[in-house]
């Protein structure tokens, strides 16, 4: 997987050289060509598309950065999320931080995303049919339970992150990350699966009231945060 990450960062490494070297070779050649040089006002829109497919590139080249270092991944995004003591709001924690960022209020939230493994599996929205239910959640825990069969060899990631879309923004949380036998977030796997569930139960009752069932929840929301790491 590295090798294919290296490759790929390498094409489109050269692909930004090539276009940096159009770049800057354009005015020249205008100079030395008169008849390309009496047009010159179109080089600010040739300017312009290199400069966006200069920063596509850019940009494709960071994300694979980090995706081949998932420890750069953590810290650009939260780690934890806590319902607050008022029951009305959540608090959002960066990796290794004691004190939240960010507090966000419940009727602020418009819509839940739940991700495996970057594959969105869950959403949850005002729509019908983005509801939640019994069968929906059962659907979703069967998807962590296939995911967790899979042996951690050869650097395998395993990730389960939400995308929490309020009224006008994102905030992504990732809960889990785990990069071969080694565990780069807090709290284990089977941890981080429950409280996804008793999450989607209290994000639909909160956003689709309507359409959602009776939450069947024996016990409290997990607190990621208060239990200890122990495999």
């Amino acid at each position: 997987m590295d090798n294919i990450i290296d490759i790929k960062s390498k094409h489109y490494l050269r692909l930004l050289v090539l276009y940096l070297s159009l770049w800057f070779s354009l005015p020249l050649y205008a100079e030395v060509n008169q008849e390309l040089a009496v047009e010159t006002n179109y080089f600010p829109y040739y300017w312009l598309v290199l400069f966006v497919l200069s920063l596509f590139i850019f940009l494709k080249i960071k994300k694979i950065a980090l995706q081949s270092h998932p420890k750069l991944l953590l810290k650009s995004l939260y780690t934890h999320l806590d319902l607050n003591d008022d029951e009305d709001s959540i608090s959002l924690y960066h990796s290794h931080q004691s004190k939240p960022h960010l507090k966000l209020q419940l009727t602020d939230i418009i819509q839940s995303e739940v991700f495996l493994n970057d594959r969105l599996i869950n959403t949850i929205n005002e729509t019908e049919n983005n509801r939640f239910n019994k069968n929906i959640s059962n659907t979703m825990l069967n998807a962590f339970n296939v995911e967790s069969r899979f042996k951690m060899i050869d650097k395998r990631l395993r990730k389960i992150h939400i995308v929490i879309t309020c009224r006008h923004n994102k905030h992504t949380v990732c809960l889990y990350l785990r990069e071969g036998n080694q565990r780069l977030t807090k709290d284990k796997y089977q941890t981080v699966v429950e409280f996804i569930n008793n999450w989607c139960w209290l994000i639909a009752i909160q956003v689709n009231p309507e359409n959602t069932e009776a939450p069947q929840i024996t016990e409290p929301a997990v607190d990621t945060r208060a239990i200890k790491p122990n495999g």
